[in-house]
């Protein structure tokens, strides 16, 4: 039988390793004097009570989900969380956590967090898989062919058929509990907070007419969105200190494909939860993000009324609408594995994307590609054989998606290591039908413009496969 002295040692030497441990993974630095390896029992069981204080988490794990989550980060009170979302060393200039924060905005990271106190980190986890999360649903619901006739959608493959992603919910327009003139809408399928109403209109229903305005204005100027940080005595609008222009992938996830046949003055958007859009011809239903196309300022807009051009880049000099949003912004990450047969996974969203355009061949996509009529399209990814998976022509959303915004004078906007010799200035189809004329198909072009064309015209094809 082990003597009380040998069974408070081993516990000692236990008590010790796994201090070891966690310190050696969350850096968390003791001084000499309370642990090394002839310290006693209760200097160790001291320092095990300032681990059990000063660790920090990460909510819900890793993974791929289909319902909207919140990640949290905790950490002991009194200290200050940062955290990057590619892997590397956060630092006190990194994001800082302040709440919970949408999964949607964090699609692709792979999480580092620190919890500091007094100018020193005390605690630190690493995540080594990723966060993932569909692509919004567009809303269409209705098939046509390529010349614009109404057909039955089985066995298509087109958009409305598959209605492939995540189902779109708002919450509001809702008054402010406090400030109760103060209405804002929450896109519950990525948490982003609106305010219901665009620069200029205000109350429920978005009365009165809109205020336009150019680039620098909308984020800084007298009726920018920074502007309503100070509202309310310094409160903010809403109670909320946050708000400012979005970006093209946050304003972008409110347009609304569902619609057919409409014209240039019905916005396509969500008209419950943004009443009274301004939509029209010329510039009446565009609007500015923070988001740069290229050096030289020309900020990417977003137009909600038509689908010729729902998005494209124009002189910052442009008189544009505003719309302001508050909250984390998105950080969704491109992460990427090559799986080796001619196919990319996407850890942003779990899609499984053709590695080489239509016509290409081998791991370095040789070739030219070869455009398609629409429906020769849909076919094509219809009877695709590769890697043994069912494929199709992606959605408009999930289009978009697979371009990079932020890639500043890029052409084409993807990762060219991942997907290479793709070809510059080149349109690509989606699955999905525009607005108005059924006979016009949604395509991306590859240095990040959008337009719509008749289907009998041609452009390239890259499948996808869920």
């Amino acid at each position: 039988m082990l003597s009380l002295v040998s069974m408070k040692s081993t516990f000692r030497i236990l008590v010790f390793n796994l201090i070891l441990i966690f310190t050696s993974t969350n850096c968390l630095q003791f001084k000499d004097s309370i642990l090394d390896s002839d310290s006693s029992l209760s200097d160790l069981l001291f320092a095990l009570h300032l681990i059990q204080s000063t660790s920090i988490s990460i909510s819900p794990s890793p993974g791929h989900y289909t319902t909207a989550e919140y990640i949290k980060i905790t950490a002991a009170s009194g200290t200050k969380i940062y955290f990057t979302t590619d892997g590397t060393e956060p630092t006190s200039s990194s994001y800082e956590y302040i709440e919970p924060i949408h999964i949607w905005k964090l699609a692709g990271a792979q999480i580092t967090a620190i919890a500091m106190k007094n100018g020193a980190i005390i605690a630190r986890t690493a995540q080594s898989d990723y966060y993932s999360y569909p692509t919004l649903k567009t809303g269409k619901n209705l098939c046509y062919d390529q010349a614009g006739t109404s057909r039955p959608c089985a066995g298509t493959g087109e958009d409305a058929e598959l209605q492939n992603g995540i189902a779109r919910s708002f919450l509001g327009p809702v008054a402010n509990d406090k400030y109760s003139s103060d209405y804002i809408t929450k896109d519950e399928a990525t948490g982003l907070i609106w305010r219901s109403c665009v620069q200029g209109q205000s109350g429920s229903t978005c009365s009165g007419a809109s205020i336009t305005q150019d680039w620098n204005s909308a984020q800084t100027g007298t009726n920018g969105c920074s502007s309503l940080n100070l509202l309310n005595s310094g409160e903010g609008y809403a109670g909320r200190k946050d708000w400012r222009l979005p970006q093209i992938d946050e304003l972008r996830t409110l347009i609304d494909y569902s619609g057919q046949n409409l014209n240039n003055t019905i916005p396509r958007t969500f008209p419950s939860a943004f009443p009274n859009t301004p939509s029209g011809a010329a510039n009446i239903g565009t609007f500015w993000t923070i988001t740069n196309s290229a050096t030289g300022f020309y900020p990417f807009n977003v137009v909600f009324s038509t689908s010729l051009t729902d998005f494209n880049s124009i002189t910052n000099a442009t008189q544009l609408n505003v719309r302001c949003v508050a909250g984390f912004p998105s950080v969704r990450v491109r992460q990427y594995t090559d799986n080796g047969d001619l196919t990319i996974t996407d850890h942003k969203t779990k899609l499984i994307w053709q590695k080489c355009t239509n016509s290409q061949t081998g791991q370095t996509c040789a070739g030219t590609a070869t455009p398609f009529q629409w429906n020769a399209s849909l076919t094509n990814c219809n009877t695709l054989s590769l890697s043994s998976r069912n494929w199709r022509l992606p959605s408009a959303n999930e289009l978009e998606d697979f371009h990079d915004f932020l890639k500043f004078d890029a052409n084409p906007r993807v990762d060219a290591t991942f997907f290479p010799n793709t070809p510059a200035n080149q349109g690509y189809w989606s699955s999905t039908t525009a607005t108005d004329l059924p006979d016009f198909k949604i395509s991306i072009f590859t240095n990040g413009n959008y337009s719509s064309f008749a289907g009998n015209n041609s452009s390239s094809v890259r499948c996808v496969s869920n």
